[in-house]
């Protein structure tokens, strides 16, 4: 799972000042069409930031043709290059989750999102008809700025515009427009040069400047800036199917909740290491988040295409690819039938072997590749298998559910301190994932890649965020996705330099062996946290 996917989920329920505890027993109207729209029409940027995660694999054998009628830079692209085209927008793009989301505080959650959106489209036309790899690369680094701009407030506009009862199904629809993405990437691919390819992928945010233009600015925003009449209209508008004395008690609600929540102060970083339980949940955080991404998953989106042809196989790459991305579409759903029916630990720890198995098989099949071994032609089918099945499996542990969960935990005023501080250490960790894995596929192989994430494992912060009472939970979130970040940036940045210098099969026993050392680590330290309270938990790490 890729950053901006974490960020999209992290938010899922905490952004909002809205219906965070003041309960109404008046009876649950249908969510209107109106609301339908504006939730839909406001989530196409997300579907366009998809196509960007996996913009390298259809991109990447065209930057590395010695055509010149074909690659737009007239030269093969280097291994550090590529490495830094995959990573460095991860670092770059933290502007974009702290620092300019607080301009929708000024202009409006609605305007913000449509400024947002026409820059992403400004920069994917660029993209099309760049020539220097240093353009390619600023392009990509203020989309990304953008994208996680969107990212961040779209949630906030998302549950402020929702009602208690139908945010969470809001924010699951929502979740879907990611991997949508991956997959329109994936299936135009193969059929489009390199400036047409960049054109189709920012297309869709053209309907989206025009739609959302129809939609209303957030309830919350308007009484917040003294408003009441705007704030009215705007929940008329979204709730039409209502009666004026029911919009009248929404508007209540909603002013009442604006007055608590602006009288709790939120907890600092600081707030983290005041306490011996603190201390130990702020040592579980930085393991689970470094976990959760050496595992290799963002290298393997973002190199899928390049990845499957150095297989071999006898399936053309465009359809391998478009088959993988049929599979985290598919996977979405997976979670819902597997979360709650199993502690967190045990579900983790599942998803964290099977994922390494994985990576293991694959690093295993590129090393048979890499050493010429005749059995290699009896079985091409193997590295679309483990891809599927990885992906499949990797959902179970990293699914948007349990991500949502989480956020359902904490209440809005304390998840935007926690939130920052965790993108921080999510992009670094994405850039370090991303620039290593082509230098260690060209240095080593790509079986190496692949055992080095099979040994990292996928593991999720669902636990982070339940190790912590609620006052620091938001800041705990925000250093896990610090930890994450940094972890990420390592590997995928480092990933092109070792498959180029050692091979992908190192790649692949690198993170494969990563993962297992790091699940039976996980087996030993982590708690389980399901169905404990939060006073039961802090006990818990009182003994640690």
């Amino acid at each position: 799972m890729n950053q901006e996917e974490e960020i999209n989920n992290i938010n899922s329920k905490n952004e909002a000042a809205v219906g965070m505890s003041v309960q109404d027993e008046a009876p649950k109207k249908p969510d209107t069409l109106f609301l339908y729209f504006t939730v839909l029409s406001g989530t196409i940027p997300l579907f366009v930031g998809g196509t960007s995660m996996v913009w390298m694999s259809p991109v990447l054998p065209t930057l590395l043709s010695n055509d010149t009628d074909l690659n737009p830079l007239n030269k093969p692209i280097t291994t550090v290059e590529i490495s830094l085209l995959a990573a460095l927008p991860c670092l770059v793009g933290l502007i974009g989750c702290l620092i300019i989301p607080k301009f929708a505080d000024f202009i409006g959650r609605k305007y913000f999102l449509l400024l947002m959106g026409a820059g992403m489209f400004i920069t994917y036309l660029g993209k099309g008809f760049a020539h220097h790899v240093i353009l390619l690369l600023i392009y990509r680094c203020i989309f990304t700025v953008f994208l996680n701009g969107v990212a961040v407030i779209l949630q906030v506009y998302i549950a402020e515009v929702c009602e208690d009862h139908n945010r969470g199904k809001f924010m699951y629809l929502k979740s879907i427009f990611y991997p949508l993405g991956n997959l329109y990437a994936y299936a135009i691919g193969p059929h489009f040069n390199f400036r047409d390819f960049n054109l189709w992928c920012g297309l869709p945010i053209v309907p989206f400047l025009i739609f959302f233009c129809l939609a209303p600015e957030t309830p919350v925003y308007y009484l917040s800036k003294n408003k009441g009449e705007d704030c009215r209209k705007s929940l008329m508008r979204l709730r039409g199917n209502k009666t004026y004395k029911e919009i009248e008690k929404d508007y209540i609600k909603i002013d009442e909740t604006l007055k608590m929540t602006k009288s709790i102060t939120s907890a600092t970083l600081l707030s983290l290491f005041k306490t011996k339980e603190s201390l130990v949940a702020v040592k579980l955080t930085v393991f689970l988040s470094a976990l959760g991404y050496i595992s290799g998953a963002t290298s393997i989106s973002t190199f899928l295409g390049p990845l499957l042809n150095q297989a071999g196989t006898s399936y053309s790459e465009g359809t391998m690819t478009v088959v993988v991305g049929i599979t985290q579409v598919s996977s979405l759903f997976l979670t819902s039938f597997v979360v709650e029916r199993t502690g967190r630990r045990g579900l983790l720890l599942i998803s964290n072997l099977g994922c390494c198995l994985c990576i293991l098989i694959f690093g295993l099949f590129y090393y048979l590749k890499h050493e010429n071994f005749g059995i290699v032609t009896q079985v091409q089918w193997l590295p679309v298998a483990c891809i599927i099945v990885y992906f499949l499996i990797y959902a179970i542990g990293l699914g948007p559910l349990p991500i949502t969960i989480i956020t359902e935990l904490f209440p809005s005023d304390l998840a935007s301190a926690a939130l920052s501080f965790a993108i921080t250490v999510m992009s670094v960790v994405i850039f370090i994932i991303t620039f290593l894995y082509p230098i260690i596929v060209e240095k080593a192989g790509v079986h190496w890649c692949m055992w080095i994430y099979g040994i990292s494992g996928p593991l999720p912060i669902t636990i982070i965020t339940e190790l912590f009472p609620s006052d620091l939970a938001s800041a705990a979130l925000s250093f896990a996705i610090t930890v994450m970040s940094v972890v990420i940036f390592i590997i995928t940045f480092l990933y092109p330099i070792i498959v180029e210098k050692a091979g992908v099969h190192w790649c692949m026993w690198i993170y494969g062996i990563s993962g297992i050392l790091g699940g039976w680590i996980a087996y030993k330290i982590i708690p389980e946290t399901k169905g404990k309270s939060i006073i039961d938990i802090q006990e818990m790490l009182k003994q640690y």
